[in-house]
């Protein structure tokens, strides 16, 4: 005579019964070094999962007229990007900027900041004097 057919949901609600204290606990400690193993195995393996973890960017506030931009970037060295707004069109921010190859020093930041200021500066110029 057949077996009558038992659902899977009466399996599973079959092995949970089985299960005693120490059973839950050893697949939550497998559960809890799975987790943490896979994403050490996706960092080390994978370079565009990596380098979404290893890349950074901080806005230096100290050069007031100017948005001073750091940037971190997995394998590449610190860079720094000097932006001024030069202009507002409805809810977008037209944006003139640098960027620089490296590092740069406070004086540097404050000179490139400077530059960029005459730049958006005869930009505008340059756009009131075409009718």
């Amino acid at each position: 005579m057949a077996e009558p057919y038992i659902s899977i949901v009466e399996r599973l609600f079959g092995i949970a019964r089985t299960l005693n204290l120490t059973t839950i606990l050893m697949i939550a400690l497998l559960l809890m070094l799975a987790v943490p193993t896979y994403f050490a195995w996706r960092f080390l393996t994978n370079e565009d999962f990596r380098r979404e973890f290893m890349q950074s960017a901080e806005l230096l506030t100290e050069h007031a007229p100017c948005v001073v931009l750091e940037g971190h970037a997995y394998g590449h060295a610190t860079r720094h990007t000097i932006m001024v707004v030069y202009e507002l069109d409805g809810r977008f921010e037209k944006i003139l900027g640098r960027r620089a190859s490296g590092k740069l020093t406070k004086e540097e930041l404050n000179s490139v900041c400077q530059i960029v200021l005459s730049d958006a500066g005869r930009l505008n110029q340059n756009k009131e004097a075409v009718p």
